[in-house]
Parts: structure tokens; sequence; C-alpha cells
């Protein structure tokens, strides 16, 4: 017999991957889709482009394993908040608030430990921007997905209880 207390944490955790496995199966795709149209911006309006416009499809490719990266620093940093939020529980909303003060005080910090300059300041201060709306627009994903997934469980609790058929 299964103790109801397993069967919620069981139910938790299901809850929990697979609103990941949705917001990073929407995440991905924006990412890879902002890379490409930063790629063709980079080639419209520098009239100089890196590598003439021949190597486009080849920049196109590096996108993926920078999607890829950004996508798990998202999932990592998310999961990391939770694990957070379920010994000391916080607002939702904070995370997305306080994300570009903390990466901008990481990244602005770094250049001065190797190079004091203006050119590492602005990549830092880049970075830090693009890594924190990265990140909100993961949160937001994931908490929508999260939102959605219980929504549609407990209609179906419902509807199984009340004895009604669920449309499909």
């Amino acid at each position: 017999m299964i103790d109801t207390r397993q069967k919620m944490k069981a139910t938790d955790v299901i809850i929990f991957l697979l609103s990941h496995f949705l917001a990073s199966c929407v995440h991905f795709p924006l990412l890879i889709g902002t890379f490409a149209g930063l790629i063709v911006l980079e080639y419209v309006f520098d009239p100089d482009p890196p590598g003439g416009p021949g190597f486009m499809p080849g920049m196109m490719v590096f996108a993926i394993p920078y999607a890829v990266f950004f996508c798990v620093i998202a999932v990592w940093i998310t999961v990391a908040l939770q694990i957070l939020r379920f010994w000391k529980k916080y607002p939702r909303w904070l995370p997305p608030v306080v994300d570009l003060p903390i990466a901008l005080a990481i990244l602005i910090a770094i250049p001065y430990c190797y190079y004091v300059g203006v050119e590492a300041l602005i990549i830092s201060l880049f970075l830090a921007l693009f890594i924190s709306v990265d990140f909100c627009i993961y949160w937001l994903l994931h908490w929508f997905s999260e939102t959605f997934i219980k929504r549609v469980r407990k209609s179906i609790q419902k509807s199984l209880q009340s004895g009604t058929p669920i449309d499909c």
C-alpha cells in the first residue's frame, strides 16, 4: 500500500520535471531564434561582417551550442532557486527582480580581476543583461508551465471525482 505522502511527493516530482521539460521546449527555440536574429542583424548592419557572407551558415551552427549552454544555465539556476524555495519560502516574483543586480555585480567584477578597460566592462554589461533576460524568460516559462500542469491536473481530478467524462 502506498502512503499518501509518498504519492504526493511523486506527483510533485513529476510536475517539477514535466514543467521544466515544457519550459525548455519553448525556451530553446526562442534562444536559437534570438541568436539567429542577432547573426542576421550583424550581417545586415555591419559593412564588413566577420568572414564575409559565406561565413554566415558557419556562425548559425555555433548558435546551437550557445543556446544549449544558456538553456542549461537557466535550468540549473531555476532548480537551485526552487530547492532554496522549498527550504525557505519567498515570493515567486523575487528571483527575476534580484537577478539583474546579482548578474551585474558578478559579471562586472570579473573584468577588474584580469583586465581593466571599457571594452571588458561593456562586454560584461551586455553578458549580464543577456543572462538576466534569459533567466527571467525561463523563470516565467517555468512558472506558466507549472501553473498550466497543475490546473490540468486539478480539472482531471475534479472530473474524475464528479464522475463526468473528460472531453478530449
